[in-house]
């Protein structure tokens, strides 16, 4: 018995070949916040028609082949994480030259998408291997942290357009679970961010920005200078 699952974004089907019962095909609800119980809801529906439960269902199978398209869905409607693209050094507009699956790639009329990583979240490495697989220029690792340090300032400054703490910028920072040793340290790099943004004229420290913050020790607002934030508006007058 063998199994082809396909998760898409409104159903989930599934196709159960069997060698004496042929092809079968189920459907099901697709589950987005958990695609898994989309595809075993599928399952559960094929062993109930089989008169099986699900474990010996699944016992029975030879081969489980799964496909979805939640990662074109999200392409397509906008809804990807942000990234970022770090290129080798020269290479940068690899992603807007856009040749990937043209099907008439001198035609010049046919609109295109705009590229999956905007120019702005491009960044161009130091590094360089041959045709034959070589190293021929090294990984420039400081360069890499260095843009990476950036990302995470940039992040920062982002996630600032309204008046933020150290305690606000945590979750944007690190997105798990801190425990408390944990949490103490993410503040001080939280901290850290802010008052070097502060001091390269990219944020406006407000004490007390935010009244029920008053007497907390990261109660220290910060937002991007007139000029710096997403619309390019100036900041609030000063408390």
């Amino acid at each position: 018995m063998r199994f082809a699952c396909d998760t898409g974004g409104t159903f989930t089907d599934l196709i159960v070949e069997d060698d004496a019962l042929g092809l079968r095909m189920y459907k099901a609800a697709t589950t987005p916040h958990d695609p898994v119980q989309g595809v075993l809801h599928a399952l559960r529906l094929a062993a109930a028609d089989n008169d099986l439960s699900l474990a010996e269902l699944l016992g029975r199978g030879d081969m489980l082949i799964h496909g979805t398209t939640h990662a074109i869905n999200a392409i397509i409607t906008g809804n990807t994480a942000k990234t970022a693209f770090l290129s080798t050094a020269g290479h940068p507009d690899i992603l807007v030259l856009r040749e990937g699956g043209r099907i008439e790639p001198f035609n010049f009329t046919v609109p295109h998408p705009q590229p999956y990583v905007p120019r702005a979240l491009t960044f161009e490495v130091p590094e360089r291997i041959d045709s034959a697989g070589r190293v021929h220029t090294p990984l420039d690792e400081a360069a890499v942290l260095a843009i990476i340090e950036r990302l995470r300032l940039a992040e920062v400054e982002e996630a600032c357009v309204s008046p933020k703490s150290a305690a606000d910028i945590v979750p944007t920072l690190f997105r798990r679970t801190l425990d408390t040793h944990q949490r103490f340290f993410a503040m001080g790099e939280a901290m850290a961010h802010l008052h070097f943004l502060h001091a390269e004229g990219q944020l406006e420290r407000r004490i007390g920005a935010e009244p029920h913050r008053q007497g907390s020790a990261s109660g220290v607002g910060s937002v991007p200078l007139a000029g710096n934030g997403a619309d390019g508006a100036p900041p609030p007058a000063k408390r």
